[in-house]
């Protein structure tokens, strides 16, 4: 049975999921590994304060990151085009081959990133490549105050 967390633990672990997930993408699991341990070592366990997290992070090259995460109540929204399939010329082993290509576009000024999962019927979901950064939409403020 799986675990229940109630909406409001559920809505900070869904955050925690993303941050780290974020945090990984934007410069690597190994540099976030490289937070987790400097942090160990600096504070052994004990209590630290914002102001202090950020100095370890900026250290470790992760303080934009960190702080988008922690203080930004936006999220981007993804929109995609219509998925499209194409066959390619088969290769020598006569095994058909596929293309899957499609549009993704940030309509708001927060940016982020996306990966591409493929789930084929009953296998399991398989990520393919590395994360792909999608800036932000470019407000025109010019129109927005008329």
């Amino acid at each position: 049975m799986p675990l229940r967390v109630p909406p409001p633990l559920g809505v900070l672990r869904l955050r925690l999921d993303n941050a780290e997930g974020s945090c990984g993408d934007h410069a690597g699991r190994q540099k976030l590994r490289e937070l987790v341990g400097d942090l160990v070592d600096t504070f052994g366990g004990e209590d630290f304060s914002v102001e202090e997290f950020l100095r370890v992070a900026r250290d470790a090259e992760l303080e934009t990151a960190i702080r988008g995460l922690l203080f930004a109540s936006e999220l981007p929204g993804f929109v995609t085009s219509p998925v499209v399939v194409s066959r390619l010329r088969d290769a020598d082993s006569e095994t058909p081959r596929f293309q899957i290509s499609m549009h993704v576009r940030n309509d708001e000024p927060v940016a982020g990133t996306v990966r591409m999962v493929v789930s084929i019927s009953d296998v399991a979901p398989t990520i393919v490549g590395r994360p792909i950064p999608i800036p932000g939409k470019v407000l025109d403020r010019t129109r927005a105050h008329l």
